[in-house]
């Protein structure tokens, strides 16, 4: 179903039925958002959550004359998980310690599952992952990034380039390396 301007117009008056037809319609988008972003999976719930409080609470303040609703939620779910992380980095560090490393599976990278894929990239310094996906997989520009992560553009750049450097160094499957993948295909 599609998001349409009366069920938006229901949350903004806070009808419950709405706002639960709102999240059902909306969690797979929203789900993959954060599965693409939050570091430790058992933290995915916590991150929906606030973000669905902060949906509800803002949905007042949402003009579709500014752009889509999708789009929208999409900034609150990405600036929300990125805070999360950032929030409960302590605590993400000691999970990720008592927790085994996937294995990297061999083969050409365009064979790879979508989960694959991500968890092969979450090997990635965390500070370059999150400008990676941010940049390539989201389109996000790099003032968009620097005003999102509270960096410069520039670093954000430098950032982007030593993320391609390590996907490079390390993702290099019979000569195809993770520089050829975009958004198109992975999704």
């Amino acid at each position: 179903m599609k998001i349409d301007n009366t069920l938006i117009a229901d949350c903004k008056h806070q009808k419950s039925s709405s706002q639960k037809r709102l999240f059902e319609v909306s969690l797979p988008y929203t789900r993959a958002i954060v599965y693409r972003y939050i570091f430790n999976k058992s933290f995915e719930k916590d991150a929906i959550q606030e973000i669905y409080v902060k949906i509800f609470k803002g949905v007042i303040h949402f003009d579709e004359g500014k752009g889509s609703f999708y789009n929208w939620m999409a900034k609150i779910a990405v600036n929300t998980t990125i805070s999360f992380n950032k929030k409960y980095n302590k605590r993400l560090e000691e999970l990720d310690q008592a927790t085994q490393v996937l294995p990297i599976i061999p083969g050409p990278i365009y064979e790879l599952e979508y989960e694959e894929l991500i968890q092969l990239l979450k090997a990635m310094p965390e500070e370059l992952y999150t400008i990676f996906n941010l940049f390539i997989i989201d389109g996000f520009s790099h003032v968009e990034i620097a005003k999102t992560l509270g960096i410069s553009p520039s670093l954000s750049r430098k950032r982007l380039s030593r993320a391609r450097e390590w996907a490079k160094n390390n993702m290099d499957y019979d000569g195809q390396s993770i520089r050829s993948i975009s958004k198109n295909n992975i999704q």
